[in-house]
């Protein structure tokens, strides 16, 4: 009876991730293309290779461009979100915070796993800092938190998700896609990860979204309960 229950869920599971893939099929193509890309860019270059590509091409404009595009996967945009899909439905901004909690522990977790140098550290232990160019007036970590990155983790998840509930998504993917892989190569611009980190991010930062999109899915509840209404409602 056990094998039985687990098969059949496995099969709900399967059902299910079909059925999100064919609703949000320009969403899983983009995320297929940027998998694809970004392992092979990781096989066929050194982990530094970016990193002294943006150092040798930096410029005013891209320096202010990527400070703030950092800051689209940091906690006050997870607090704008969650207030806007609360607007909309209760129970969305509650999963979206909780997946921001949820990517915080597991980038804890891994960094400590791993415990692979920032950059900053890796240039400086290797007499090579010299070599590099620092964005002016960034604070650049340092120590062994290099891998994976928790900003692109960030922003893979809230951004994904926030794809999966919009409805007219069509309209939404490319540019919160966008946004999610510009937070991602933000890091390695101000030199506080490597690609290889902002892609293991990227890629547990989607698998998170889907999982919690699947286990939303699931979560059924009536029309009348509170958490099925927005935040905020117009008196009749």
């Amino acid at each position: 009876m056990l094998f039985i229950f687990v098969e059949k869920a496995k099969w709900n599971f399967k059902n299910a991730m079909k059925s999100i893939a064919y609703q949000n099929r320009l969403f899983f193509s983009l995320v297929m293309i940027w998998t694809v890309f970004g392992a092979v860019y990781v096989s066929c270059s050194q982990k530094t290779d970016l990193v002294y590509f943006f150092s040798d091409h930096r410029s005013a404009w891209s320096d202010f461009l990527f400070i703030y595009l950092t800051k689209l996967g940091e906690e006050p945009a997870y607090v704008l979100i969650v207030l806007f899909l609360m607007l909309k439905k209760i129970r969305h901004g509650l999963l979206i915070g909780a997946i921001g909690f949820v990517v915080m522990g597991i980038s804890f977790l891994l960094k400590n796993l791993f415990l692979i140098d920032r950059p900053l550290a890796f240039f400086r232990k290797n007499n090579l800092i010299e070599t590099i160019n620092l964005v002016a007036g960034v604070d650049v970590h340092t120590g062994a938190t290099s891998f994976p990155s928790g900003h692109a983790m960030s922003a893979f998840a809230l951004y994904s998700l926030l794809i999966l509930y919009l409805p007219n998504k069509a309209r939404y993917v490319i540019p919160l896609f966008g946004i999610a892989v510009c937070v991602a190569i933000s890091r390695v611009y101000l030199v506080q990860h490597f690609f290889p980190d902002v892609y293991a991010g990227s890629i547990i930062g989607v698998a998170l979204a889907l999982l919690f999109y699947s286990i939303d899915q699931r979560w059924i509840l009536s029309e009348d309960h509170f958490m099925e209404k927005p935040l905020w409602r117009k008196k009749a």
